[in-house]
């Protein structure tokens, strides 16, 4: 123990680390209302206030392979809001983008406060964060390139950060999206033909949440179809 090491101890400070993101980006779009008690639900002009119509978004990014975290990165929001308008939005114009064109394109993303705080099941305050976008790369190849060249080489101990990627498979996500689509006719069925409850049932259950929502092609196949 050291005196130098003493007060290097009491003056320093927690200086979190920029939650940095490479990856794919997926974007889903669709029309709903703000049911109180409920969340959103899919628009229907038969039940609906056309003033109440808002549009909802999902923006996930499916992180490079070899990355630390395998899981995507989901951020669920409303055109109609602040985070948008302030937020997300800007960073994408800044990017001379849009939605359609980021949708599947390979991109860096930071996660930065909203400015909105939340309880977790555990009772405790976070700040929720949502994508700020940072860049748009035009193939696999430059997101790999600018992902080393961000993280550097050597050990990373933050949590929220992906390390460069290694050599390694890509996930069979076509196949886990063919065994999530299988459930949907039950949860149809579970449902009682109640378009809201679906919605509850597929955001409930890990797998078909992770691919589909009330908006998906399949999904309203589905309930055309009864």
């Amino acid at each position: 123990m050291t005196t130098e090491a003493i007060d290097d101890a009491m003056s320093a400070e927690y200086k979190p680390r920029p939650r940095i993101y490479f990856g794919t980006l997926e974007v889903d779009t669709w029309y709903c209302v703000l049911q109180k008690g409920v969340g959103k639900v899919l628009f229907d002009p038969n039940l609906h206030r056309q003033d109440d119509r808002r549009v909802a978004i999902t923006l996930t990014i499916v992180p490079l392979p070899g990355s630390r975290f395998e899981e995507p990165t989901k951020r669920e929001l409303i055109a109609e809001s602040e985070e948008w308008a302030k937020i997300v939005k800007p960073s994408i114009n800044a990017l001379h983008s849009d939605l359609r064109r980021l949708n599947g394109a390979y991109v860096q993303a930071e996660l930065v406060p909203t400015g909105r705080r939340y309880k977790t099941k555990e009772g405790l305050d976070r700040d929720a964060t949502t994508f700020r976008f940072q860049a748009v790369f035009p193939d696999h190849e430059s997101a790999v390139e600018a992902a080393n060249k961000h993280f550097g080489t050597g050990p990373h101990d933050d949590e929220d950060s992906i390390p460069a990627p290694a050599p390694r498979p890509m996930p069979d996500t076509n196949a886990e999206r063919a065994t999530a689509q299988k459930f949907l006719p039950a949860l149809w069925k579970a449902s009682g033909g109640d378009p809201n409850r679906l919605a509850e049932l597929i955001a409930k259950n890990p797998l078909t949440s992770k691919y589909f929502t009330l908006a998906s092609d399949e999904v309203v196949a589905i309930i055309a179809a009864a």
